[in-house]
């Protein structure tokens, strides 16, 4: 959810990748972040799996007269993992879907789609989903077509190879643009409001998000 950063007055968003796993979801924060000459963060990956999030800060444009600090985060796809997953969407202020386009990812990518809408129904306000149709590079990607007949024509559908980092910035700032106009036209977006909750509640960085995913984990997932 949107906060003023404590120490800058910053307002920041969390903008969250979502997707099963091996969908593309740490190559496209990797990829985004080579975009911006930045480096990501990877806490703990096993045989090449997320097991907590990857990290990217950002910063660019305004929003009510405030730079604005984008936390970009990956979820770990695993079921297993789901409570962790679970908690980093609840803080998302939108969401970039990574899509498996092949063939046998499809239908999985599909159904966690519609864990995740489920999910973000139950949020106080909706949430923006960008849907990133990624391995379209893959001689046996499902098309763009197919993909629109499947998930509906209410979600915003982008093409990219993130493995090349085709598009991956493109969809960021598409994503970017869809949070900025909703929190604007909705007029969710009020400093008042947001320096009361920031005061009332902790804005973790990457390590203190690391430590509560973690106690979580100790308690079973």
């Amino acid at each position: 959810m949107a906060m003023l950063h404590p120490e800058t007055g910053n307002l920041v968003l969390h903008v969250v990748y979502d997707g099963i796993p091996r969908s593309g979801k740490t190559e496209s924060v990797r990829a985004l972040a080579r975009c911006f000459d930045r480096s990501a963060q990877t806490f703990e990956e096993r045989d090449g799996r997320t097991l907590y999030f990857d990290w990217l800060d950002l910063e660019g444009g305004r929003l009510l007269d405030r730079p604005i600090h984008y936390r970009v985060l990956s979820v770990p796809g695993q079921k297993v993992l789901s409570r962790r997953r679970s908690m980093i969407i609840a803080a998302a202020d939108v969401v970039i879907f990574v899509l498996d386009s092949s063939t046998t990812g499809f239908a999985g990518s599909l159904e966690r789609l519609t864990t995740l809408r489920r999910q973000l129904k139950s949020r106080h306000r909706p949430i923006p989903i960008l849907v990133q149709a990624n391995k379209q590079d893959l001689p046996e990607a499902v098309d763009l077509g197919k993909i629109r007949d499947r998930i509906g024509a209410d979600l915003q559908i982008f093409s990219t190879i993130a493995t090349e980092g085709r598009g991956i910035r493109e969809a960021f700032v598409l994503s970017v643009g869809m949070c900025i106009r909703y929190l604007r036209k909705e007029s969710l977006v009020d400093l008042d409001r947001l320096a009361r909750d920031t005061g009332e509640s902790s804005l973790p960085n990457a390590k203190q998000l690391l430590s509560i995913l973690s106690d979580i984990h100790h308690h079973g997932d």
